[in-house]
C-alpha cells in the first residue's frame, strides 16, 4: 500500500511541477491581463492538483482492423442484421494491461531489486514527511502558546464593520505588523502601537480580507503540500507564488473601490507598521509585513489595479478550467498505467497457463481478457467458427451441432451469432438459419473495452458466448483467470485462501480466484458423460428447488443419505457460485470424481448451518455408473 501511495505522489508532483513550469511561463501575460485574485488561486490549484492522485482510464477506440475476418461457409437463410446498433450504449474506463509476461531473458532478479528499491524510498519519504509536518507543528504551537503569553484580549467593536466571522483581537508585545492566526478560531493580534482611526480601519480591512477568504486555511495546506512533496523543488517555488500573490491579491481586495488618496493611506499606514523585526512572514499566520522587494511590488501592482472586464473573466476562467483539467487528467492516465503495473493475471485453460500477446488487465474487481486470443489459445475458432470485426462491433459465429437440409438437399449447420460493442452491457443474440431476431441480452455489468486494435471482454462473457449445450464439434473447456495484487514473487502464497494476506505477512494478496468458467458442449443424450454437466444440471435444478428433477443426477444412495423433505444437506436452495476441480482427477483411474463448489444458498431451518449463512463450500463426490455417465453420490465438508 505504501509503495502504491508513493508511486502516485511521484505522479502528482511531476504533473505539479509540469503545471507550475506552464504558469510560471505565462506570467508576463497573466500578472498584466488577468485579476491578482486569478493569479493567486491559480497557484493554489497547483497545489491541489500535487495532492490528487486520482485515476483516469482511457477508452481507446481505436479501429479493429489487425485481423481479416476468417472465411465462413455461405449460408442461404437470412440471417439477423448483425449491424444494428446496440442500445443502451455505457461509458467504460479502460487501462493498460499489467506486464506480466517473461521477456527473453529473466528480469526476476532485476525487478525483485527495483522493487526493494522502491520500498526503501517509499519509507524514506514517508519518514521525511513525517518528520518535516511534525516540526512545523511543534514550531507553529510554540509561536502560538508564546504569542498568548505576551498578549491579551481587547474589545474591538469595529471588527463587525468588515467580518460576520467570530474574531478575537489580542493586543501583543513584541510585533509591531498585524497577523491574524488560527485554523478554526481566528485570532487577530496587533501590535501594541497608537494607530490613528484610518490606520485602524485599512489593518482590520486587510486583515478581515484574509479572515473571509480562509488564506489561513490555505496556508495550513501549502504547508501540508510541501511536506508531502519536500523532494520536489517546484513545490518551494510554488509556495512562494502563493504568499506573495496572497498579499496581493488581498490589497486589491481592499483598494478596489478606494480614491488614489485612500490608496497612498493605505501604503502609509502598511510602511508605518514595517519594522526590521517583522518583514519575514511568519509561516502558517497572515499579515500586513512583508521583505522590501515584496512591498515595493504590493505597492506598485496597487497603482496598476484596474477592474478586469467581463470577457477577459471568462476567457481567464476557461482557461485555468482547460489547464488544471488537463493537468489533473494527465496525472490520472499516468497514475493508470503506473498503478495498474501490480497486478498480475494467471488464466489456465484445462490447468495449463495461456501466454497471451496481448496481455489481460484488471479494472474495477473485473478480469478482461482479450476475446480473440482467448479463443485462438483454447481452440474455439476452428471447424467454421469464426469472429469478425464489421462497423465497430464484434461478430462472434459458433457453429452448433443442430443443422437444416438447404434446398439443393446439402445439410447446413445452424450458426450461433454474437455481436459484441465496445462499451455496451449488451449483446446482439441471433441464429442462422431461422427467422428469428436478434434480442438484446444483458449479460453483465461490467463492459467490453477496445484497448489499441485490441478488444477485451470481462472474463465472464466468456462462459456465455459459448454457452450453447449443443456446439460442434463437442469439447470441454474448463477456464480458470486468477487476479495477484503484488510485485514478488507469486510462489510465496501460502494457499488457495485469496482475498486476504498471506501468513507469513508480506503483501501479497491474491484479488480475486474468479470462479472457474466450465464449458461442456456435447449432444444433449451424452449430458451425463461429463461430472462437470451433471453439477451443473444438478444446481440449475436445485436454484429452483426442483427436486424431483435433482435426484434424476444423483445415486439411489445419495437421495436416501441426503435428501430430505425440501431440502438438500441442509439446504433448501442453492445455486453455483464457484467450481474448483483438481487436474489430478482426470488423470486417476478410479470411478470417483471430487468436485469443490461454492453456492448461494438459502438454510434449511434446522440444518446445522449458522443462522444467517447464506453462502457454503463443500466437496460433491460423482460416481461413474456403468454405461460410463456419471452420478452424485455424496457431498462432503472435507475430503
Amino acid at each position: 500500500m505504501l509503495e502504491q501511495i508513493f508511486k502516485a505522489m511521484l505522479i502528482t508532483s511531476c504533473a505539479g511541477a509540469a503545471l507550475t513550469a506552464l504558469i510560471a511561463a505565462a506570467r508576463p501575460v497573466t500578472k498584466k491581463y488577468f485579476s491578482a485574485g486569478w493569479n493567486y488561486y491559480v497557484w493554489l490549484a497547483v497545489m491541489l492538483v500535487m495532492m490528487l492522485p486520482v485515476r483516469f482510464n482511457v477508452p481507446r477506440a481505436a479501429i479493429h482492423t489487425a485481423r481479416q475476418p476468417q472465411t465462413q461457409t455461405a449460408i442461404s437463410q437470412p440471417m439477423p442484421d448483425v449491424n444494428e446498433v446496440v442500445a443502451n450504449v455505457n461509458p467504460v474506463e479502460a487501462v493498460r494491461p499489467a506486464q506480466t509476461g517473461q521477456t527473453s531473458f529473466d528480469v526476476s532478479r532485476i525487478a525483485e531489486r527495483a522493487v526493494g528499491a522502491v520500498d526503501i524510498l517509499a519509507a524514506v519519504w514517508l519518514a521525511a514527511a513525517i518528520m518535516l509536518f511534525s516540526v512545523k507543528m511543534a514550531t507553529y504551537a510554540v509561536f502560538v502558546r508564546g504569542m498568548k503569553k505576551r498578549s491579551h484580549i481587547i474589545s474591538c467593536p469595529e471588527i463587525r464593520q468588515y467580518t460576520k466571522k467570530r474574531v478575537t483581537v489580542r493586543i501583543g508585545e513584541n510585533i509591531s505588523s498585524p497577523l491574524t492566526i488560527g485554523l478554526f478560531r481566528k485570532t487577530l493580534i496587533m501590535p501594541n502601537v497608537y494607530m490613528t482611526e484610518a490606520q485602524l480601519a485599512n489593518v482590520l480591512a486587510h486583515e478581515t480580507t484574509h479572515i473571509n477568504r480562509n488564506d489561513v486555511l490555505c496556508k495550513w495546506f501549502v504547508t501540508f503540500v510541501k511536506c508531502v512533496h519536500w523532494f520536489n523543488p517546484a513545490v518551494y517555488f510554488a509556495a512562494r507564488q502563493i504568499n506573495a500573490e496572497c498579499e496581493i491579491s488581498c490589497d486589491a481586495a481592499v483598494t478596489a473601490n478606494m480614491s488614489r488618496v485612500e490608496k497612498l493611506e493605505y501604503v502609509d499606514t502598511i510602511l508605518a507598521l514595517v519594522s526590521d523585526k517583522n518583514r519575514k512572514s511568519i509561516p502558517l499566520t497572515t499579515g500586513m509585513a512583508g521583505s522590501r522587494k515584496m512591498l515595493e511590488r504590493r505597492f506598485v501592482m496597487m497603482t496598476r489595479n484596474k477592474r478586469v472586464n467581463r470577457v477577459t473573466h471568462i476567457l481567464s476562467a476557461a482557461l485555468a478550467a482547460i489547464t488544471l483539467a488537463a493537468a489533473v487528467f494527465t496525472s490520472g492516465v499516468l497514475a493508470d498505467d503506473v498503478l495498474n503495473e501490480r497486478y498480475i493475471i494467471e488464466v489456465r485453460n484445462n490447468g495449463n497457463l495461456i501466454e497471451y500477446e496481448n496481455k489481460p488487465f484488471f479494472e474495477n474487481g473485473t478480469e478482461y481478457l482479450p476475446l480473440r486470443e482467448t479463443l485462438e489459445k483454447i481452440g474455439a475458432l476452428t471447424d467454421g467458427n469464426s469472429l469478425t470485426w464489421e462497423n465497430g462491433k464484434s461478430i462472434l459465429y459458433i457453429k452448433t451441432s443442430a443443422s437444416y437440409v438447404k434446398e439443393d438437399g446439402s445439410i447446413e449447420y445452424i450458426m450461433e451469432m454474437y455481436t459484441i460493442a465496445p462499451e455496451s452491457d449488451r449483446i446482439a443474440l441471433g441464429q442462422s438459419g431461422a427467422a428469428n431476431s436478434a434480442p438484446f441480452v444483458i449479460i453483465d455489468t461490467a463492459t467490453p473495452m477496445l484497448r489499441g486494435e485490441t478488444l477485451y471482454v470481462p472474463f465472464s462473457y466468456m462462459e456465455y458466448f459459448l454457452r450453447t449445450p449443443n456446439m460442434y464439434p463437442n469439447s470441454d473447456y474448463i477456464l480458470n483467470c486468477q487476479v495477484w495484487d503484488t510485485e514478488i514473487d507469486r510462489n510465496t502464497d501460502r494457499g488457495p485462501d485469496y482475498n486476504k494476506t498471506t501468513s507469513d505477512g508480506s503483501d501479497k494478496v491474491r484479488l480475486s480466484a474468479a470462479a472457474n468458467t466450465y464449458w461442456t458442449y456435447e449432444n444433449p443424450e451424452d449430458v451425463n458423460k461429463q461430472p462437470v454437466s451433471v453439477i451443473k444440471a444438478f444446481f440449475k435444478a436445485f436454484a429452483k428447488s426442483d427436486f424431483e428433477t435433482m435426484k434424476q443426477y444423483c445415486t439411489d444412495s445419495c437421495v436416501s443419505g441426503f435428501f430430505g423433505d425440501g431440502y438438500v444437506f441442509g439446504m433448501t436452495r442453492a445455486s453455483i457460485k464457484d467450481i474448483e476441480i483438481d487436474e489430478r482427477e482426470y488423470a486417476k483411474s478410479s470411478n470417483d470424481f471430487n468436485v469443490s463448489v461454492t453456492v448461494d444458498m438459502t438454510r434449511y431451518e434446522g440444518s446445522l448451518y449458522p443462522e444467517g449463512q447464506t453462502e457454503a463450500a463443500f466437496y460433491v463426490i460423482l460416481m461413474r455408473q456403468t454405461d460410463g455417465t456419471y452420478k452424485i453420490d455424496e457431498f462432503a465438508t472435507g475430503l
